[in-house]
């Protein structure tokens, strides 16, 4: 869809398979497989070899319960909200002054504004909030689907990224949804977003 309109999109990755050479026997902790190694390897490709305007990390959300859950939301993350745990890290710290003196949460606001509103006008997912008590958060230019988090993909990709969070894929409406026609859903989820971004960029 992108492309139609003059864009060039690259995929990280276009196999089914992890970037990294890692694997999760690899490690004590299989979290430092998918959360740590596997970002940081596709964040190199970012970086070195793609070198993009802009990243979009697409995304299908869910929950951590076990059951079904009866609704779902929408919203996106952008870099922010380090909390004192996460600076007292030097990578961390470090990594966080390059986005600050990069100056892209101009881009990123701007950006995931056109986005939301494109999915909200078309997808109509309600927004999802955050609890009051989440110091991880914090919502961002007083708008309802944007929220700022120090994510590692968000921090390590050296341009403007905004991270997708849609559907709740562990919900009754979704796996409804998904059983009778799962490429409506890539379709649709795809669409606004390209409209979002080709919105973005005809106003600039």
């Amino acid at each position: 869809l992108l492309e139609k309109l003059g864009a060039s999109a690259i995929l990280v990755r276009s196999k089914l398979e992890p970037v990294t050479k890692n694997r999760a026997r690899d490690f004590a902790d299989p979290k430092l497989f998918y959360r740590t190694s596997e970002i940081r390897a596709r964040a190199n490709i970012v970086n070195q070899t793609i070198k993009p305007d802009l990243v979009i990390c697409l995304h299908f959300n869910g929950t951590a319960s076990k059951d079904l859950t009866p609704n779902q939301h929408f919203h996106i993350i952008l870099n922010g909200t380090y909390t004192k745990g996460e600076l007292a890290h030097e990578d961390e710290r470090f990594e966080m002054l390059q986005r600050l003196l990069s100056g892209t949460i101009t881009e990123e606001i701007a950006l995931a504004r056109e986005v939301a509103t494109s999915f909200n006008q078309s997808i109509k997912l309600p927004a999802y909030r955050y609890p009051d008590s989440a110091r991880a958060s914090q919502n961002l230019a007083n708008h309802p689907n944007l929220w700022a988090r120090n994510l590692l993909a968000n921090r390590l990709y050296q341009c403007p990224v905004i991270f997708m969070e849609p559907y709740v894929m562990n919900s009754i409406p979704f796996i409804s949804r998904y059983r009778k026609n799962p490429r409506g859903i890539y379709q649709e989820y795809a669409q606004a977003v390209a409209e979002g971004v080709a919105r973005y960029y005809s106003s600039k």
